[in-house]
């Protein structure tokens, strides 16, 4: 069960940091050397995808420790 939670978290980060990579890479939030840099729009895409499958696994697997 302690783990489930704990993937559960991590993906939750991953996808935090992505949408903020994501915004940062579209210009919409400032103040980073990716404001404006196409490049963290697709690393952001890429975070939020892992994040989402990690989360996602770890519902399909109830007490999969």
């Amino acid at each position: 069960m302690k783990s489930i939670k704990l993937r559960i978290i991590g993906g939750g980060v991953l996808v935090a940091i992505g949408i903020l990579w994501i915004l940062q890479g579209a210009g919409v939030a400032k103040g980073s050397v990716m404001t404006g840099d196409p490049t963290w729009i697709w690393v952001g895409v890429a975070f939020v995808v892992a994040g989402g499958s990690i989360m996602a696994s770890a519902r399909r697997k109830p007490g999969g420790d």
